[in-house]
């Protein structure tokens, strides 16, 4: 069986919606000179599924409904081993 990881990143407000990984005050503002700061967050699994972005809970809440269908349904990796 494959394991999934499948976490709530921040975004930074860019076109690419990259994952924001350093350091933000506690509203959200950027700690590094040049970043645009987090404005958003996205849940991501290593199966390649990714939510729309949104606010933080809503987020956790997309997670952790990923995670449910994975639990009811085999990943591609699951169903290849199979054959």
């Amino acid at each position: 069986m494959a394991r999934l990881t499948i976490r709530v990143v921040g975004e930074h407000d860019d076109d690419d919606r990259t994952e924001c990984t350093h350091k933000v005050t506690s509203v959200g503002k950027p700690k590094e000179a040049g970043c645009t700061g987090r404005t958003a967050y996205s849940a991501r699994c290593s199966c390649g599924w990714r939510s729309a972005p949104m606010l933080r809970t809503l987020a956790n809440e997309a997670r952790d409904r990923h995670r449910r269908d994975h639990a009811t349904k085999p990943t591609p990796a699951e169903a290849g081993a199979a054959r």
